[in-house]
């Protein structure tokens, strides 16, 4: 009879031992973390050029007499961010005294330094954002000729 019983205990202990076994196997909890890196993307759609951070932008200006004329006139550039913004702004090369300005989006004209300064910011974009940049210069008491400087544009998250 012992031999029986003791039979009889060793699976009803298994069966016990796998319940248990099941029971902790659906309270297990984890935790997933998701990371989605800042995605910020600088385009001058006209060329093409594309960077994460910085577009050049090639100006000339001819003098002729008191008249002035920008090439190009304006600018298209295009933003994709999926955080926030600040687009900034400055002119390298020879000014020789040439004050570049810039309109953004028809706004009021703002004059280019050689040292960066914000142009505008935002938050995530959604997609594409486009803004439209116009030039133009004051070339008083300059010299008739050409006159060639590069505005840099710069991409950074405040």
């Amino acid at each position: 009879m012992l031999q029986r019983h003791a039979l009889l205990t060793i699976p009803i202990l298994l069966s016990v031992l796998a319940a248990g076994s099941a029971q902790a196997q659906t309270s297990a909890r984890h935790q997933v973390n998701v990371s989605i890196p800042s995605v910020l993307r600088l385009s001058l759609p006209s060329t093409g050029d594309a960077s994460p951070s910085q577009v050049d932008v090639g100006v000339h200006v001819d003098v002729d007499g008191a008249s002035t004329t920008v090439t190009p006139g304006s600018s298209r550039l295009a933003i994709l961010a999926n955080t926030s913004w600040t687009l900034n702004a400055h002119v390298e090369g020879a000014q020789n005294g040439l004050g570049l300005a810039y309109s953004l989006d028809g706004g009021s004209f703002l004059r280019l330094h050689s040292y960066d300064h914000a142009v505008t910011s935002g938050a995530a974009t959604g997609g594409w954002r486009d803004l439209e940049l116009a030039y133009r210069a004051d070339a008083s008491g300059l010299a008739d000729g050409g006159y060639d400087v590069t505005v840099v544009y710069t991409l950074t998250q405040p």
